[in-house]
């Protein structure tokens, strides 16, 4: 029976991949496919400028401050207490902005190889490029 699940298994193709995505490299092939990274790009921007990206900040730099009614909302970065890996208000604005910028390096490093087939595309390749550098500052 062992033999059996073990030839089994040996057998199997593990180097494909899912049906519903691409691979990275497979994703900079032409200036479409940078197009598409910009509008992740724009996208994670856009995620990353509000609601709870800047409530936690807000409130340690003392713009927004407790009420009597409040209801513990933020408590711990009202307190500054608990500003830990574990405290999601913190954790999640961190893996956010990491995934981000993990993002832009990868679309900047694969700019790189995508070559323009006339000047139209150059010229729009280097708007992407340009956008994914002002997009990692941020």
């Amino acid at each position: 029976m062992g033999i059996a699940i073990t030839s089994l298994l040996s057998s199997c193709d593990l180097d494909l991949y899912p049906y519903n995505v691409i691979e990275s490299s497979q994703s900079f092939k032409t200036v479409s496919d940078a197009k598409n990274w910009a509008n992740r790009l724009h996208s994670d921007l856009r995620g990353r400028v509000y609601g709870h990206y800047i409530l936690s900040p807000d409130i340690q730099a003392d713009q927004l401050n407790a009420t009597s009614d409040y209801g513990n909302n933020y408590g711990s970065v009202h307190r500054w207490t608990d500003l830990t890996s574990d405290n999601y208000q913190i954790r999640d604005n961190w893996q956010g902005y990491y995934s981000a910028l993990i993002n832009v390096n990868t679309a900047i490093e694969g700019f790189a190889t995508i070559s323009p087939a006339n000047a139209n595309e150059e010229k729009e390749l280097k708007e992407y490029v340009g956008m994914a550098h002002l997009v990692r500052v941020q």
